[in-house]
């Protein structure tokens, strides 16, 4: 018994919480519901409103997966930057819905256009 309580003070000396900020990297602007998680263990979380997330890190040269829908995935050495900036992957979006489900708001006219990397959707 003495062993077990043992390890777990030991075990629990080296978790520490970190905050962090993840930025689109062009406009510095906050990614809410980004996915950031502990490479190799089972922490994760995702991102508020702002940007923000707290994780619990296992010790001090833990890697973070950061990703985003839309955006290229990155791995970083938690201590290493902050805030975390990612780039858009506009390759990976493959298509657009756009859609409206109250047709007494109509959100976009007859005349309005749609584009991707200056190619039309219609």
């Amino acid at each position: 018994m003495t062993l077990f309580i043992l390890f777990v003070s030991v075990q629990s000396s080296f978790a520490q919480k970190m905050r962090g900020q993840v930025l689109d990297q062009e406009s510095k602007l906050p990614l809410w519901g980004a996915s950031v998680s502990c490479v190799g263990s089972p922490n994760g979380t995702i991102t508020d409103a702002n940007g923000y997330f707290s994780i619990r890190l296992l010790s001090q040269k833990n890697i973070l997966k950061i990703s985003f829908v839309g955006y290229e995935p990155v791995e970083i050495l938690a201590e290493k930057a902050n805030p975390f900036l990612i780039s858009k992957n506009l390759a990976e979006i493959k298509s657009i819905k756009v859609s409206n489900k109250n047709p007494d708001r109509l959100v976009l006219g007859a005349d309005s256009v749609i584009s991707l990397n200056d190619e039309l959707i219609n």
